[in-house]
Parts: C-alpha cells; structure tokens; sequence
C-alpha cells in the first residue's frame, strides 16, 4: 500500500489539510489482486500450473518492482501482467499496446549557488535566482528544439525555492526541481547529459554555479514499462473475451510518460504485459485524474478487475499445458 502527500479537500467550505492519503488506485489494485486470489483458490483444483501473485511496495519512486526481482520473485516464472484503474477511458474497458506503453523516467534537484546581499545594491550581488530562472527556461528547448517532433520527451520543472523571506534581501543561492520522461531509454539518458552542460554553462555565464543532484538514493530511474508483443496479445484475447464486445478493449492504446515500476520486470526478461482499466465514470464523479487530491474510484469495476486477473492466469496456465510446457505465472 502507497499514499501521497496532498492537500484535500475535507468540506464544503473549502477547508484544507495536508493528508496522506490513496490518490492513484493502489488500494484498488491490492483490492483487486484479493479478489483474483478468491478467485483463483475456489478453483483451485481445476488450475494447470502455479499462479504468484506479486502485493509490490514501494512503487511511488522507491523502485519496489526493482526489488522485487532482486529478491527473486520472479524466479521460475514464465509470464507476468499487470493491471492499472485508468480514469481516462470509460469505467470497465481495457486499454494497452505492445511495446512502449509508459515512459523511463528520472527526478531532479538543481541548486544554482551566487552570492547574496541587499536587493537594493543588485550590482553588489550575484543573483541566483536571475540565473535559476534562466536556466529553467534554457532547459525547455532540449524537448522544443533537441528532440525529434516524432519523438517524445518532458522536462518539468515543478518546484522552487530561494530565501527565508525577507523581502529585501537577495539570496546565495536557489533551487529548483522536477522529472523528465521519455519513451526510450537512450534519449533519456542523453536528456541527463544535456541538463548537465545546459545547467551548467548557463549558470556560469551568469556567474553562478549549478549542482544537479540525480537523487539515485530515493527517487529511483524507472525504464520504459514496454509490452511483450506476445503477451500483449494474449492479454487483448483474455480481456475480449472476459468483457464480450472486442470495442471495449482499446488496442494501440496512446503511451504515457507516467513511470511504472512494473517495468522492472519486463526488463528482467519475462514477457510482460501492463494493462490499463477503465474507471471514468462521470455519474460516480471518477473523472480526476491520478495524482490529484479529486481522483476518485468508480468501485464497480473491482469486480471486472478482479476477474480479468483471474482469467488472465487460468487461460495463461491453460494455454501452456496445451503446449506441454512448464507452467508459472
């Protein structure tokens, strides 16, 4: 189970608090993983193999999927799926593509360092937030003007800070920090490169200087989450024939820049399929998205959620006895 810090709303009068509190479907997704399990158990004699069911921490940045197969959860195992609540399609349908479905990404800290003194002698100082900002900007153009308009890429700065709020005194140094994202791998990693000079050198032109911390120690690089082709078909046909209308699962489904940790275990070679299921369901008021204090879950699709995991393991285990092969999922 994950929270996220938010602010929430708590009345009607608009009364505010800090909270941690469940605003991206992971209680659904322990919710629904149970659910597979009951399902499973009551037919137990009737499975062709071993189902393992993964309940992962740590997913929100701390790289838990990583962990996982480091501890060898995935040992033996010879296909994983996973589902995600997906508040951008209707509520019980089912949305993937092989390949890229979600972007690498990576967090950033940067802290430009000048030299302090009174706002009213600017000439006296060396402005580190004059420079933070052109740098900020400077950095737009690695997405504008370095990557392909075919390609994808995102440089969001998405917080800053300078001062301890005096009014009248210029700071000795300012920060700023954010995420960038990427389909590929290899682009990201020139993205960090590039960040690197651009931070750099502008803050030098201005007389500062830039540190970039890559904070490898809690935010953790996530790769690309990539389908299996394979197991993303098999994953269409369970899903199709579960839901009885093939319109209700969106193939060739756009890609999102939002990091998965699930993609540790497609990297670690066993065919992988991720999967989206849908929750938007204006009535319910499930139309937020994740990461907002709004999202909300339209709790009917638990069941569907639930069954689709189930089937996807059964028919998996089916599929494999059919074939004389060793069966784990």
């Amino acid at each position: 189970m994950l929270c996220l810090s938010l602010s929430r709303q708590e009345s009607p009068s608009g009364a505010r608090r800090l909270a941690r509190c469940m605003r991206v479907g992971h209680d659904a997704h322990v919710t629904q993983l149970l659910g597979a399990a009951r399902i499973l158990k009551q037919h137990e004699v009737e499975l062709k193999g071993t189902v393992r069911l993964i309940f992962q921490p740590a997913e929100e940045g701390g790289a838990g999927g990583e962990l996982m197969v480091q501890e060898g959860a995935l040992e033996g195992v010879e296909s994983i799926f996973g589902l995600h609540v997906w508040p951008f399609i209707p509520s019980g349908t089912l949305a993937s593509r092989a390949g890229p479905l979600m972007g690498a990404c990576q967090q950033f800290q940067v802290t430009i360092k000048g030299l302090g003194g009174h706002a009213a002698m600017p000439h006296t100082v060396i402005d580190p937030i004059v420079a933070s900002s052109h740098v900020i900007i400077a950095l737009q153009a690695l997405v504008s003007r370095e990557t392909s308009p075919l390609g994808t890429a995102v440089v969001s700065v998405t917080k800053q800070a300078a001062g301890e709020g005096a009014y009248n005194v210029i700071p000795a140094s300012a920060s700023f920090g954010g995420t960038i994202r990427s389909l590929s791998h290899d682009h990201l990693m020139r993205l960090k490169r590039r960040m690197n000079e651009v931070a750099h050198n502008v803050a030098v032109a201005l007389q500062c200087t830039a540190d970039i911390d890559w904070l490898e120690d809690t935010e953790k690089y996530y790769p690309p989450t990539v389908n299996d082709k394979g197991a993303y078909q098999f994953a269409v046909q369970v899903g199709r024939s579960l839901l009885g209308d093939p319109d209700k699962f969106y193939e060739d489904y756009e890609p999102t820049l939002g990091g998965e940790d699930f993609s540790f275990y497609g990297q670690a070679g066993v065919p992988a399929a991720f999967v989206f299921l849908g929750i938007r369901n204006e009535t319910a008021g499930a139309v937020h998205g994740v990461h907002t204090p709004q999202f909300t879950l339209d709790e009917e699709v638990l069941q569907t959620g639930a069954a689709y995991l189930a089937s996807l393991a059964a028919q998996f285990l089916d599929r494999q006895a059919a074939t004389g092969a060793h069966q784990e999922l």
